[in-house]
């Protein structure tokens, strides 16, 4: 479920429009479902599963939600000071927002009812196409 004032929260920090932050949330979803999958019949299963984009969603607002209220990002500033091993650098809001939700970063699973309705998927992509195969003797 979307929580419309993180989401604009997002929008009016990072700058962006509504059309690039549903892309964003389509490409990393994709991104991390490849990072898990062990192939593609797998990986088009998970993209094709509703509960599955229900829970990245879900996640990817967590993520949002904790930035927008985050007390340490001034939203009247353009660009984020960040300190870490390599030194001291400048970055924007929308810049450390892309780099908050790399897939490699979430360390969220899907539970058991996603892998559940994937394995349904396909198996149900098994039978049919074992389906087909017998229509055409």
């Amino acid at each position: 479920m979307e929580d419309t004032a993180t989401k604009a929260g997002i929008l009016k920090l990072c700058q962006i429009s509504d059309i690039t932050y549903n892309q964003m949330v389509l490409d990393s979803g994709n991104a991390y479902a490849k990072k898990h999958c062990q192939n593609e019949g797998m990986f088009s299963a998970l993209t094709h599963s509703k509960i599955y984009w229900l829970w990245y969603t879900n996640q990817f607002m967590l993520i949002d939600k904790a930035l927008v209220e985050c007390p340490v990002i001034p939203d009247h500033s353009d660009y984020l000071v960040l300190k870490g091993w390599e030194g001291i650098a400048k970055i924007s809001h929308y810049e450390y927002w892309l780099r908050m939700h790399d897939h490699r970063r979430i360390i969220a699973y899907p539970g058991k009812q996603i892998w559940d309705d994937v394995e349904a998927r396909l198996m149900g992509q098994v039978i049919d196409e074992e389906m087909k195969g017998q229509g055409n003797d």
